[in-house]
């Protein structure tokens, strides 16, 4: 008998194999799972292949007017400005790098450039008009120190048009800080040049105390004009019951505008040359320092809600201010108000901060929000006569767009149309932005590294499968 009649009798005999009824779905569940990783692992490669030419790529440079090719001596606006990160806005006095510092020093010098360095910080960041160089300091009593974040929503400061002075809104307390305590504050203004700080301090008529949201120099540089809130009780958290009040300060001399109640402090403030005071919210108030009466008007729209912001006004009292929308300003004369577009793309939320006047153009601030929500900083320069054709003249990185904090005052007198900005460098600062992103490398070994652990899983199983 042959061997293959052996085998066939002997499987006759033999009872059917039990299978696992499982087996096959198992089976192509494993295949599906392969076929999953696998597609993973390439998903992943090209990712990092992507990511690496992406960090290879070198930078686009900002789309700013010409600010006079390379790094420039002339002082000026910076054409690009970059925010400091959270560990050198909260780091300790004496930190340094290339192109920054943090110090207890006043005189600094003149200033391109002022903002508050974070929401809820009492450091000011200042941009020297002659190097660039980047001055966090702490003003004597500057309310971003005194008051916990949720206090105040904003803290006022205002550059000087020329740069050599900074107004800044002041507070301190008579006593153990608590909800009766009262206070004593108002306007401070530093001399950058010498560190010499000169009070002026707000009567509170009584009430707690006046804590100033706004400020907006003169023209002239001789006189600040402030909005505030008059308070009766206060906590960490928040104000009691305000009044809104507005006045103005001469800073050479004492000339100052008593505080006056006005319907809201949700508008801008100004200041003329000869001392009178505009606060434009839903209505139009010019406040006489002789106490003359001035006709009041309503506004041709409103300001957002809970924003107060100053405006510098022009040399003819002219201002702009942002509506309620915030996509357009209003170009406000003392008699009558025009809207002024900015020519603005749909799509895209904006806020928009006056800054000042410079050869007859105004000169504003946009944050501009994508559908992701990043932001984008830009300062523009705007002819009233053209208003759509607006020009961007300096790039804003990473600095805190949140409206309290993110918007910024600048020395006018140190900006031409011809000539809006100069080439400074920008600082170093550590971890190389404003917030902790993860780094390039980072990014781009990650999603490679992910796609050779899952590789090397589907080669070993199909290894294990085969032996």
């Amino acid at each position: 008998m042959s061997l293959s009649e052996d085998l066939e009798r002997l499987a006759e005999g033999m009872p059917p194999p039990a299978l696992d009824p499982t087996t096959w779905r198992r089976a192509r569940r494993a295949r599906l799972r392969d076929r999953v990783l696998a597609a993973v692992a390439v998903v992943a490669l090209l990712a990092g292949t992507v990511g690496l030419v992406d960090v290879l790529r070198p930078p686009v440079p900002p789309e700013v007017a010409d600010g006079g090719g390379a790094l420039d001596p002339t002082p000026g606006l910076p054409s690009r400005l970059v925010g400091p990160p959270s560990s050198v806005v909260d780091g300790p006095a004496g930190a340094s790098g290339p192109g920054w510092e943090v110090t207890d020093h006043l005189d600094v010098g003149v200033a391109a450039a002022a903002w508050l360095a974070d929401f809820g910080s009492g450091r000011i960041v200042l941009v020297g008009a002659a190097d660039g160089r980047y001055r966090l300091v702490e003003p004597p009593g500057f309310v971003g120190s005194a008051w916990g974040p949720g206090t105040l929503q904003q803290a006022g400061l205002a550059l000087s048009p020329d740069g050599e002075r900074l107004a800044y809104a002041w507070l301190s307390f008579r006593g153990a800080p608590g909800p009766d305590t009262p206070t004593v504050g108002g306007v401070r203004v530093l001399d950058l040049r010498t560190g010499r700080v000169r009070s002026h301090r707000i009567d509170a008529g009584g009430a707690l105390g006046v804590a100033v949201r706004a400020l907006a120099w003169s023209p002239d540089g001789r006189r600040v004009g402030w909005l505030g809130q008059r308070f009766d009780a206060w906590t960490r958290s928040g104000m009691g019951p305000t009044v809104a009040v507005a006045g103005g300060i001469g800073v050479l001399g004492r000339d100052d505008l008593d505080a006056v109640v006005v319907p809201s402090d949700e508008a801008t403030v100004s200041i003329e040359d000869l001392g009178v005071v505009v606060v434009a919210g839903r209505e139009v108030l010019r406040l006489d320092p002789f106490h003359r009466p001035l006709p009041r008007r309503p506004a041709a729209r409103p300001i957002g809600d809970g924003v107060s912001s100053g405006s510098p006004a022009a040399a003819d009292g002219t201002i702009v201010r942002p509506q309620f929308d915030a996509r357009e300003l209003t170009l406000m004369s003392r008699d009558r108000d025009r809207e002024l577009p900015l020519g603005l793309p749909n799509g895209t939320s904006w806020d928009v901060a006056p800054l000042g006047w410079v050869g007859g153009q105004a000169l504003v601030q946009t944050v501009e929000f994508d559908d992701r929500g990043r932001s984008t900083g830009r300062i523009r320069l705007i002819d009233p006569a053209r208003p759509s054709s607006s020009r961007v003249v300096a790039m804003i990185d990473r600095v805190a767009s949140f409206p309290f904090t993110g918007f910024m005052s600048v020395a006018t007198n140190l900006i031409s149309p011809d000539r809006p900005t100069v080439d400074h460098p920008v600082p170093e600062w550590p971890g190389g932005g404003a917030w902790s992103a993860p780094p390039a490398w980072l990014a781009t070994l990650a999603p490679a590294g992910l796609g050779l652990v899952l590789g090397t899983l589907v080669v070993r199983r199909r290894r294990r499968r085969l032996g």
